[in-house]
């Protein structure tokens, strides 16, 4: 990956991180005072979420930055898996505060009491139903441009938790007009979702720290690439795996078994060059084999 597309791409994760963070902020003191003033479960449990959501921001803060810091002795190919354990901290967090929410709205379904002025819940709620359908486009476009699954995860997470306000929105109305174990039964709800969000996250990212191979598709056009070199006669043993959210490659690279060494050097410094070239491609080892 060249330097200025890698500068781009630490530009723009910071930039989302740093917007990530203020919007979560405002979102939890925005809920976190209308479950104070109405009382709401449901409320509360979402002014929790956000709270994990400042928490995991902050992680990812870090992790990006962390992860931008040029290879060391100790790290000879880079930070590159910070942002991986920042999404899996993110994942770990979320399944804590999903378990707690469900326990307390167990606790809470058999005597729940009816809320005091509701409409501040469900001007809160809506409030953040905006906001946090904003924060998700902007995190998604800004991951997918710069290839982060810190951001990515930030991204679903927000997703969900517009699902979550929605739901946490129906328990308020429902206790207002309704029954008031509908406000406890949301928060239950919601602490399942959360649950099965950060697994969903987890389990993605323990695939980037293992060393997961990359998507078929990014195979064949890192193959594809090695072939449109001139010199090149074919490819063979080509692996690819992640290290953190970049992929290194060895690809074995078939030239002319009569062909000179500096004309084959040559050839292996153009493949180099291009593979290392394409967006997510870090480190690009190459074996020349003459045939």
């Amino acid at each position: 990956m060249s330097s200025p597309d890698r500068a781009l791409r630490e530009s723009t994760r910071e930039r989302a991180t740093r917007l990530g963070l203020v919007g979560n902020g405002c979102l939890f003191l925005l809920k976190a005072w209308a479950a104070w003033w109405t009382g709401s479960l449901a409320v509360l449990s979402d002014a929790l979420n956000s709270l994990t959501d400042i928490f995991g921001s902050i992680t990812v803060w870090i992790c990006v930055k962390v992860g931008q810091k040029e290879a060391d002795a100790n790290h000879p190919f880079g930070h590159g898996r910070a942002e991986p354990v920042a999404a899996l901290v993110i994942a770990i967090l979320a399944g804590v505060i999903g378990f707690e929410m469900m326990k307390l709205g167990a606790e809470s379904l058999l005597s729940a009491d009816r809320l005091a002025r509701p409409w501040v819940a469900v001007l809160a709620l809506s409030v953040s139903l905006v906001v946090k359908g904003a924060m998700a486009f902007y995190l998604q476009r800004e991951g997918r441009r710069s290839d982060s699954p810190a951001l990515l995860a930030s991204a679903t997470d927000s997703k969900n938790d517009i699902l979550v306000s929605a739901v946490a929105l129906i328990g308020v109305v429902g206790t207002a007009y309704g029954g008031a174990a509908f406000d406890a039964s949301a928060a239950i709800l919601i602490g399942i979702w959360i649950i099965r969000t950060g697994f969903r996250i987890g389990m993605k990212n323990i695939g980037y720290l293992m060393g997961q191979e990359p998507e078929r598709r990014l195979v064949e056009e890192i193959r594809r690439t090695a072939l449109c070199i001139r010199g090149v006669r074919g490819v063979h043993d080509l692996r690819a795996h992640y290290v953190g959210s970049l992929i290194h490659v060895e690809l074995h690279v078939e030239i002319e078994r009569d062909m000179g060494a500096k004309e084959a050097h040559d050839i292996a410094t153009d493949v180099h060059k291009a593979v290392e070239g394409l967006p997510l491609v870090n480190e690009a080892f190459i074996h020349l084999d003459p045939v």
